[in-house]
């Protein structure tokens, strides 16, 4: 399963004209099947969407459930206050992360976006098997 899902995101493209084998995947290495994918967000940060199911369909609609439940506004002013109040090692984790919450804002809606195009890949992946 972990080369089929390597192969897949290494031959398609992101919709903003980003290389998709930018993603790495890595094994959890939990029976039943757990993947972790990895990029960066335009702004810099760590990305990993972690996957669980022994199926392309499971996968996806994992992928479905992370899209859906990832909420952009909430992401973005929680590293906004983590800088702004957050203790010494929220400040040195965040330290590359933009100071403008408007900045953090567009990240995370691109992260948002990521995390989607994840599940439609997948779940064109599915229907084709």
């Amino acid at each position: 399963m972990k080369n089929k899902l390597e192969k897949l995101l290494s031959n398609m493209c992101l919709h903003k004209g980003g290389d998709s084998s930018n993603w790495r995947v890595y094994d959890c290495g939990e029976v039943g099947g757990c993947y972790e994918l990895e990029q960066w967000s335009d702004e810099g940060e760590d990305v990993i969407i972690t996957l669980r199911g022994a199926t392309l369909a499971e996968l996806a609609a994992d992928a479905r459930e992370a899209w859906e439940n990832f909420d952009a506004d909430e992401h973005a002013v929680q590293i906004y206050l983590a800088k702004r109040n957050g203790d010494e090692n929220a400040r040195r984790f965040y330290a590359a992360a933009p100071d403008s919450l408007r900045e953090l804002l567009a990240d995370a809606r691109n992260i948002k976006a990521m995390h989607r195009w994840v599940y439609r890949t997948l779940t064109k992946a599915a229907r084709a098997a």
